[in-house]
């Protein structure tokens, strides 16, 4: 069996047996829930830092100063990002959402121009999470 087949296959195995993977993980977890509360505590500062590494890698350092409003055509979902990478795959990650088929917009520099818009777009039925929006 070639590298892709079986990555291919696990990804498919995985696939079908999600609940069976995350109750036996649940498990696990429970089973060495004491250990994992010890070595966080032991190691907080340590993964603290590690966790403001990841997030500057993969969030901060592809930010470009520019606000996109972008639309999901598949989901008619409407959302403002100064990150299209990070935020894509936190719908891919988060919410199951396909992203492949996807529209910006509009981009700007002024982040209220783009909430603004958003807020409009919502008003003439499109989806989206606008909590943190002073326009919503």
């Amino acid at each position: 069996m070639t590298k892709e087949e079986r990555t291919a296959y696990y990804r498919i195995y995985r696939a079908k047996n999600r609940e069976k993977i995350a109750e036996i993980k649940k498990k696990s977890y429970l089973k060495n829930k004491e250990y994992y509360k010890k070595y966080y505590l032991e190691n907080k500062e340590k993964l603290s830092e590690y966790a403001k590494d990841y997030y500057k890698q993969y969030r901060d350092d592809k930010k470009d100063g520019y606000h996109r409003v972008y639309l999901l055509e598949d989901y008619n979902y409407v959302g403002v990002t100064d990150n299209i990478y990070y935020r894509f795959n936190l719908h891919k990650s988060k919410f199951n959402r396909d992203c492949t088929n996807h529209r910006v917009l509009y981009k700007t520099k002024d982040r209220d121009e783009a909430l603004e818009l958003e807020a409009l777009l919502h008003d003439m039925g499109y989806e989206g999470g606008a909590k943190n929006n002073k326009y919503a």
